[in-house]
């Protein structure tokens, strides 16, 4: 019986020192948890090497974020052009249509030169705000505020949403804080502006602190306030435009954006939306541009118009170059090779061999990055240099002569 008793008491010991162990081990093993993080696909840009001669025109406006691959060799960059998203233009209700909502506040622009990069940027294009609805009650009809776009660390913020209204029957003013511009670091936006019955009360600008980027600090540049509605100066029951990336509003004029011709055209981008009472102003409901605010409305029972969407655009120097390869064994006489040129640009293509036109080979006609062949047969035996000139479509761009080698061209390699 003793027996039996101190077998059990060895095996409750055992299974104690076993749970114990078990115990410490769990305690002691680091746990693992894969937390999945969304990874930014390819950008898809567009690239344009005719509208600045000697340049390339790289313009990225598709909304949400992505990952350039920045070219091989590219190390800075021009300049750069990061627009934020407008804000939408504030809706109305009212019974007898006298009174006018605000104009959307322009999106945030920031514009540097000679820009260093690195060898990939995680770019971000902000959507323009929504236009502000209708309300019987007239409270709350606010524009949205635009969303921030991005190059890298570079970010210019989303303009204000358009003025909203306020509830006749209790004198509630609106202070949604989507009335004001959206703050960036780099460059704050232009604010919403105040509508009829929001007299003097505008959305702010956005602010803005300086960017760090590839190790370079970049300045900041703040938006500008939105317009208001004055009693004394403004038309009876309109609204007033929004502030800009570059200007403020009055109850009158738009907030002034940026100026640019770095696509090869003059536009402005991130300038105030409109609203009634501006000279000359008719409802917009499809806000051109990028960064512009949209357009206050003046009806019963209608929206605002929704804010331009933001751009990021980069100009570069691009320089021509070739890429050549040669079918692979010896070069024999009179025995036809296949020699291929890979222009960067779109050209024509002249293959030479000693300094004379290859038979059929003369002003190719080439696409950039596509393959384009020659049938070279040499004519003489010995030693022969062949050469491949492009002749770029772009007049502004240099022609480029590049040799594909020198090589020795052996007698028929076999008898005819």
């Amino acid at each position: 019986m003793e027996t039996v008793r101190a077998r059990r008491g060895a095996i409750v010991v055992a299974v104690s020192i076993l749970a114990s162990l078990l115990s410490q081990t769990v305690l002691q093993t680091p746990i693992f948890i894969s937390i999945a993080r969304a990874v930014p696909g390819p950008c898809s840009p567009t690239s344009d090497t005719s509208a600045v001669p000697g340049y390339a025109i790289v313009t990225f406006s598709s909304i949400g974020s992505c990952s350039w691959t920045v070219p091989a060799g590219l190390t800075t960059l021009d300049s750069l052009l990061v627009v934020g998203g407008g804000g939408g233009g504030s809706g109305i209700y009212t019974i007898d249509s006298t009174a006018g909502g605000g104009g959307g506040g322009g999106g945030g622009v920031y514009f540097a030169t000679s820009v260093s990069v690195p060898s990939s940027v995680t770019i971000q294009i902000g959507g323009g705000g929504t236009g502000g609805g209708f309300s019987s009650a007239r409270s709350g009809n606010n524009g949205s505020q635009g969303s921030a776009s991005a190059f890298g660390t570079i970010t210019a913020g989303g303009g204000g949403g358009g003025g909203c209204e306020i509830n006749l029957g209790n004198g509630v003013t609106c202070t949604t804080s989507s009335m004001y511009g959206g703050d960036g670091v780099a460059a704050g936006s232009g604010g919403g502006a105040s509508n009829y019955y929001n007299a003097y009360n505008p959305g702010g600008a956005g602010n803005a602190t300086s960017a760090t980027f590839n190790g370079n600090l970049f300045d900041s540049q703040v938006g500008y306030v939105g317009g208001y509605y004055s009693v004394s100066s403004s038309i009876g029951g309109s609204g007033a435009p929004g502030g800009g990336a570059r200007g403020v509003a009055t109850y009158n004029t738009k907030g002034a954006g940026l100026t640019s011709s770095i696509t090869g055209n003059s536009v402005e981008y991130g300038k105030g939306g409109g609203a009634y009472g501006v000279s000359g102003w008719t409802f917009t409901s499809s806000t051109p541009g990028y960064g512009t605010g949209g357009d206050g409305q003046r009806s019963t029972s209608a929206s605002g118009a929704s804010g331009a969407q933001g751009v990021v655009i980069i100009k570069y120097g691009i320089s021509t170059s070739i890429t050549t390869s040669i079918g692979v064994g010896n070069l024999n006489y009179r025995t036809a090779k296949i020699i291929s040129a890979t222009p960067n640009v779109n050209g024509k293509l002249t293959f030479k061999a000693n300094n004379k036109v290859i038979p059929k080979c003369k002003n190719l006609a080439a696409v950039a990055n596509v393959a384009k062949s020659c049938s070279f047969k040499p004519n003489n035996r010995g030693y022969v240099s062949l050469t491949v000139t492009l002749v770029p479509t772009d007049g502004g761009l240099s022609t480029n002569t590049t040799q594909v080698g020198t090589y020795f061209v052996n007698p028929r390699s076999s008898s005819r």
